[in-house]
C-alpha cells in the first residue's frame, strides 16, 4: 500500500485473495482473538471487511482451508468451524507445536491430519463390522475396496450407503466389538446399525461422545470403560431406550456428566463408574446398581 502526501490520498489494494497466506491470516488472526492486529486490519477496505466479519471473505477463507459449509453459514459460524479444528487436533493428539502460527496452509494442514484419522477409524469399525456380523438367512452382503477409498467425504458417502443397503440384513440384536482398536474417532454412521444389541467400544482413546449415537433401538448394553473420555454431551444416549447396562468405568479424566444424560434410559439396570473423577452422578428415571 501506498501513501500520496500531496493528495492526501491512500492508494488500497482491492483484491482480497491476491494477498499472501501469511498476510490473510494475520489479519483473520483479529477475529480469532489475536491482539494488536486491528490497526492492522483497518488499512484496507478488505481487511475492514474481514474485522468487520464479512461473511463472503470468511467463505472465502474456508474454501482454501476445505471446510464445508451452508448457505446460511455466516462468518461467526465459519469461525466457530475454524476453532472446532483445533478442538478436534488436541483431542485426536496431533502435535500443534510446529503449527503455531495460524495461517491458512497451517490450518489446513492440521485438518487433513484430523480427516486422516477420522477415515482411518471409520475404516477399522466399518472392516470389524464385516468380519463380525451375522447375515440372515438367505441374504449376503458384500464388502467394497474400501481400502482404496481415499478421501474422508468419499469413505463417509460409501460407507453410510452400504450400512443403509445392508443394515436389515444382518440378524437381530448382533454383537459389535471394537475394543483394542485405538480409535480416537466413533463415525456417525454407527448410529444408523438399528438390529445392533451390544456394543463394545472399551480400551480405545476417545475423549469425547460429542454427539448422539444414533438410532440404536435395541442397543441393551454399551462398554466405553477404559478410554480417555473428558466430555459426554447431554443428547448422546437419547435414542437408546432399551439400553440397561453402560459401562463408563476407567476414564479418569471424567468430571462430570450432563444432568438429563439418563433421562431416556428408562431400563437402566447397571452403571460402571469406577475410576472417573466424578464429584456427583445425574438422577435418572430408574436405580441402576452403581459398580
Amino acid at each position: 500500500m501506498t501513501v500520496n502526501i500531496q493528495n492526501n490520498t491512500i492508494k488500497r489494494p482491492n483484491h482480497f485473495n491476491k494477498l499472501p497466506d501469511e498476510i490473510k491470516m494475520k489479519n483473520i488472526a483479529y477475529n480469532l482473538d489475536i491482539p494488536d492486529l486491528k490497526d492492522l486490519a483497518n488499512s484496507s477496505y478488505e481487511w475492514n471487511d474481514l474485522i468487520n466479519n464479512t461473511t463472503e471473505i470468511w467463505r472465502n477463507v474456508a474454501d482454501q482451508i476445505g471446510i464445508n459449509y451452508s448457505k446460511e453459514d455466516n462468518s461467526k459460524n465459519i469461525q466457530d468451524k475454524i476453532s472446532k479444528i483445533y478442538d478436534e487436533a488436541n483431542l485426536f493428539k496431533i502435535d500443534l507445536k510446529e503449527k503455531k502460527l495460524i495461517n491458512i496452509q497451517n490450518i489446513k494442514t492440521i485438518k487433513q491430519k484430523i480427516d486422516n484419522i477420522k477415515a482411518q477409524d471409520t475404516l477399522k469399525v466399518w472392516n470389524a463390522i464385516y468380519s463380525q456380523v451375522d447375515v440372515k438367512p438367505g441374504l449376503k452382503i458384500d464388502l467394497p475396496n474400501i481400502w482404496s477409498l481415499n478421501t474422508l467425504s468419499e469413505i463417509t458417502k460409501v460407507f453410510d450407503q452400504w450400512i443403509l443397503d445392508n443394515k436389515d440384513k444382518m440378524e437381530d440384536d448382533f454383537v459389535l466389538n471394537l475394543q483394542k482398536l485405538d480409535l480416537f474417532y466413533l463415525t456417525p454412521s454407527i448410529g444408523n446399525l438399528t438390529n445392533l444389541a451390544f456394543l463394545d467400544l472399551s480400551n480405545n482413546k476417545i475423549e469425547s461422545i460429542s454427539e448422539n449415537l444414533g438410532n440404536l433401538p435395541k442397543l441393551v448394553v454399551l462398554d466405553l470403560s477404559h478410554n480417555k473420555i473428558k466430555r459426554i454431551v447431554p443428547e448422546a444416549f437419547d435414542d437408546q431406550p432399551k439400553m440397561y447396562i453402560l459401562d463408563l468405568h476407567d476414564n479418569p479424566e471424567l468430571t462430570e456428566l450432563p444432568k438429563n444424560i439418563f433421562d431416556n434410559l428408562d431400563e437402566l439396570v447397571s452403571l460402571s463408574l469406577p475410576k472417573n473423577q466424578l464429584k456427583e452422578i445425574p438422577p435418572s428415571n430408574c436405580k441402576p446398581t452403581f459398580y
